[in-house]
């Protein structure tokens, strides 16, 4: 459902291009680049026929009626990407929903006895100033490299949920939502935490953590009352873990209760969901399985585990026992991004009022936390009627009491989703590896590109494994263009193709560079291209679209998309994605495929953080033979840099092969900088004392 956007919110900067149609030969030859390494030579072959035969055959009409469909729209691209998601039927758990898992909280160790509540009131604080700033148009844009980017996406993060359907799903906002969901134990609950019409936050960060101790005791005691079977009956969240035709079905059945119904409008309306967990995890790959799907556990037959207290359908703050927290969050009309910048704003507000409590010279203009007026946050408040209308925000948390009787179908709907759901996790592993023997700063150092590195040992490390040279995808953020989005960069170009099996052979030093240089240049080129919306994915994908739309039932697609080629590209093995920043520890999602991994990484100053997920393909194998493949790539090249060095240095010292003792040439091989020494006088060399210690 689309509505206008909110005012004061995120939007495409004036005159901000918009997403550019690539030229068809281009993207043709681009896409045989793409596929070449995936291919054996026969089939190469009968791929490059395909491509000649839709470039003279219906390519050319296919992208005029493009050129025409995009006239009157702010992206060629959009409403296409919008439907892959919206039309895909399968559960968003592991498939859809990404996850972030943010940093230590900095008072921790100051709020030991009560970590969750602490760590909760204070993210859920940040949250809402994130959003009133939003709504208020006071959110300072993102850049890049002194661009502002769209900032289109931000109107569908807070009030905004995914609707499901039985003909495919729509999106919902609700603009002037004030209030927001807490979840604990399976259990529901909500209260006001905005002033209706108004944006001003209404509870202060001790009465947010007021509630949530309300919320965590009822939930508690009304869950140790009911059998194992009733509490999970509750849980009604479950139900968005299912095909989103089967969440379709209950939802309806849900409906049919006139109580249910007004309760499915509270949740869908929110400003968020805030996830509060029984469990503490403290091992990296049991904190990230938490936020991505939740932990297993069984009480008398029954599912207990945190995977019964989600709602996929909209952005979740999630925060465990021990005050580990994360988001997850549906992917429709956000990307990564767009989150990252959510949830560092977040994070950094966390720090901000810490470094106010300890010291008296940060500005409390900036660090103020505090709402100017306060709602009631008394028993009384809650006996009010239940008039959305009324000026008087009501902040005392009430519970959603979800009717399912005993026998009904809904209750069978429920407990079948969630063994349907526990079956999906007990599929999947996911595994993290901590990486700290360098991270940005050690790789730029070798002047390469950090992220290229990585996708380079990515792609090694499962062709020292499997022997196969794999499909990769990387996104690459398009949002310099006017609701832009990503375009899929296909990491595994041919060059990289040779390094792969260059360095799983046993060769020497000096190719295993230059096939290593070689690849890392593939790839810098086509993070370019496709950040300059030069991509082949989009492209295509949008023809294949506009064929689509015109071609009667039943017909046979164009060449290049009946093509082997096509499916091969289509069939990502390591769907991989760089996202993060000193406010997150991991970042991942699940495989896109059934025989295929997703590796989120964080590129940091002096560390790499992984997060893989697989269905049991040794996922914790792979992680370690990524870590001796980084190891070894960095061991080379800067062998490699040495010994060119001394050599450079040698030839500057004795002028052997060069008519200028001085010239930087052989050094500027490996570094690219002119390594002339900087200008030290006489007197400093004559009088500088020897220096104590040993040089290492």
């Amino acid at each position: 459902k689309e509505m206008p956007e909110l005012a004061g919110a995120g939007a495409a900067p004036p005159g901000l291009p918009k997403l550019p149609i690539p030229a068809l030969e281009e993207t043709c030859a681009r896409y045989l680049e793409a596929v070449a390494p995936l291919l054996s030579a026969a089939e190469l072959e009968q791929t490059r026929r395909a491509v000649a035969q839709f470039s003279t055959g219906d390519a050319p009409a296919l992208q005029r009626a493009l050129h025409e469909y995009a006239q009157d729209k702010p992206s060629y691209i959009a409403e296409f990407w919008h439907d892959v998601y919206l039309n895909y039927d399968a559960t968003l758990v592991l498939n859809s929903n990404p996850f972030f898992v943010l940093a230590d909280d900095p008072m921790a160790s100051a709020q030991a006895h009560d970590a969750q509540v602490s760590r909760a009131s204070s993210l859920v604080i940040s949250a809402l100033h994130f959003c009133q700033k939003l709504r208020r148009g006071e959110l300072l844009p993102d850049m890049w490299r002194g661009t502002a980017l769209c900032m289109e996406q931000y109107n569908y993060l807070f009030a905004c949920a995914r609707m499901p359907s039985a003909n495919g799903d729509h999106i919902e906002r609700h603009e002037g939502s004030h209030h927001i969901v807490v979840m604990a134990q399976g259990r529901m609950y909500y209260f006001d935490v905005l002033w209706p019409g108004e944006d001003e936050l209404c509870l202060s960060e001790a009465q947010l953590a007021e509630n949530f101790v309300r919320i965590i005791a009822d939930a508690r005691k009304v869950t140790s009352e009911l059998s194992a079977e009733d509490a999970l009956a509750a849980c009604v969240g479950v139900l968005t873990t299912d095909s989103r035709r089967d969440w379709a079905a209950a939802r309806e059945e849900l409906s049919r209760a006139d109580e249910n119904a007004e309760l499915l409008r509270v949740v869908d309306s929110a400003l968020f969901v805030l996830c509060l967990d029984d469990e503490a995890p403290t091992d990296a790959a049991e904190i990230a399985r938490t936020m991505l799907h939740g932990s297993y556990r069984l009480r008398d037959g029954a599912q207990s585990g945190s995977m019964t207290n989600r709602w996929y359908d909209k952005l979740q703050m999630i925060v465990c026992a021990n005050g580990a927290a994360g988001v997850n969050f549906e992917h429709t009309r956000v990307d990564g991004h767009t989150v990252l910048r959510f949830v560092s704003d977040v994070f950094a507000g966390t720090i901000m009022r810490f470094a106010a409590k300890i010291s008296s010279g940060v500005d409390p203009k900036v660090l103020s936390a505090e709402p100017t007026r306060l709602a009631r946050c008394d028993s009384s408040a809650s006996r009010l009627p239940r008039n959305r209308t009324l000026a008087e925000p009501d902040s005392w948390p009430r519970a959603l009491r979800w009717q399912a009787p005993r026998g009904s179908r809904l209750r069978q709907r429920i407990r079948f989703a969630e063994v349907r759901l526990s079956d999906l996790v007990s599929q999947h592993e996911t595994c993290c590896l901590e990486f700290d023997a360098f991270g940005k700063l050690g790789i730029t150092s070798l002047n390469v590109s950090p992220d290229a590195f990585v996708q380079l040992a990515i792609g090694a490390a499962y062709f020292a494994m499997y022997g196969q040279v794999a499909c990769a995808y990387e996104p690459v953020q398009t949002k310099m263009f006017a609701h832009g989005r990503t375009e899929a960069a296909r990491t595994m170009t041919p060059d990289a193709a040779k390094f792969v099996r260059v360095w799983a052979s046993d060769v020497g030093d000096d190719a295993r560079v230059a096939a290593l240089r070689a690849g890392l240049a593939s790839i810098s080129k086509l993070h370019k291209l496709a950040a300059d919306g030069n991509g082949v994915d989009r492209h295509l994908f949008a023809l294949y679209k506009m064929w689509e739309r015109s071609a009667p039932v039943g017909s046979v697609p164009p060449p290049l998309f009946a093509d082997k080629g096509w499916g091969a590209l289509q069939h990502t093995l390591i769907s991989t994605s760089n996202c993060g920043n000193p406010a997150l520890k991991l970042f991942g999602f699940g495989p896109v495929v059934e025989n295929g991994f997703g590796v989120g990484y964080i590129i940091k100053d002096y560390r790499l953080s992984f997060c893989a997920s697989s269905k049991h393909r040794q996922t914790e194998r792979l992680l370690r033979t990524l870590e001796q493949t980084l190891l070894g790539m960095r061991e080379v090249l800067a062998r490699v840099q040495v010994r060119k060095r001394k050599l450079s240095d040698s030839v500057a010292d004795y002028g052997f092969f060069s008519d200028n003792p001085q010239s930087p040439a052989l050094g500027a091989i490996s570094s690219g900088v002119d390594r002339q020494p900087a200008e030290r006088s006489e007197q400093a060399v004559v009088d500088a004392p020897p220096r104590p210690g040993q040089r290492i």
